[in-house]
């Protein structure tokens, strides 16, 4: 169905594949975002959607499984955060801070 792949300078990432697509409402993907690849780790995301009153609210969950040294919570925070950030006009290689 498609993936969460990106082109890089010297080769390409392919970090998550698609497994379900309602367009406008609701995007599911399964793999492994970015220093997860190398652990033993995996998750599922699921975007959701929905009509807010100055545009469209967006709602992620990330539910990993595996072993990460310091800890899921925060590195889910840091990435959601600067997704966020991204959304409303940032550098996406600008350092954030977790909300």
């Amino acid at each position: 169905m498609g993936c969460f792949c990106e082109k890089l300078a010297r080769g390409s990432v392919r970090h998550m594949e698609v497994v379900y697509f309602d367009p406008g409402k609701r995007l599911r993907l399964t793999g492994a975002l970015g220093p997860l690849q190398s652990m033993a780790a995996t998750g599922n995301l699921g975007i959701d959607l929905s009509p807010a009153p100055e545009g469209t609210q967006l709602e992620a969950t990330y539910a990993v499984v595996g072993y990460l040294p310091t800890g899921m919570n925060a590195w889910c925070r840091s990435n959601f955060s600067r997704l966020k950030r991204v959304i409303h006009g940032a550098n996406p290689v600008s350092k954030v801070q977790v909300e």
